[in-house]
């Protein structure tokens, strides 16, 4: 009902889309950056769960997970895969709250794939590192060789930078 409200009284004109496309918060993603030996999609299949059960903190079955290969490594016989997982729940909760909405999702990616797109260009391959200040967390992308290597997020966050900040002032004033 709040989607379906906000929908109405969007300014300058209400939407009528239906169709959304969609982000997960960093912090409900692992995204994280791998070396495998040079495989056929179908072995990269098998390959990337069984990584991910080492590299992040909920089991595979638990999670749903895709893959990139975004380069191979100079002078190696070995690729760079972005694998990118996130709980099935946050998800499935997600795909449940717009179809109930009557809305169609059309695409999901994570807000750090969304940051990186919108702020370099896409022949650019880094490196960089951006540091996300949201009101509550923050996050750190490790942009390098035209994909993301590593996100993390960390509990330092605006409100609590306004709150020092707001203290400081008043010991000075």
């Amino acid at each position: 009902e709040a989607i379906l409200q906000a929908m109405k009284i969007a300014k300058p004109h209400r939407i009528s889309a239906r169709l959304v496309s969609s982000a997960l918060p960093e912090s409900l993603v692992f995204t994280k950056s791998i070396d495998l030996p040079q495989m056929k999609t179908e072995e990269i299949n098998k390959a990337v769960p069984y990584q991910a059960g080492e590299l992040f903190p909920i089991p595979p079955q638990e999670m749903y997970i895709d893959w990139h290969i975004v380069g191979s490594l100079p002078g190696e016989k070995s690729i760079d895969v972005l694998v990118v997982a996130t709980p099935k729940v946050i998800v499935d909760s997600l795909v449940e709250t717009i179809k109930i909405a009557g809305l169609e999702l059309v695409s999901l990616e994570t807000k750090p794939v969304a940051a990186m797109r919108a702020l370099i260009l896409p022949n650019d391959s880094g490196p960089y590192l951006l540091l996300d200040i949201g009101a509550k967390t923050s996050s750190i992308i490790c942009f390098d060789q035209a994909t993301i290597k590593l996100t993390s997020t960390i509990s330092t966050s605006a409100d609590e930078l306004t709150q020092n900040f707001q203290e400081n002032i008043k010991v000075l004033a």
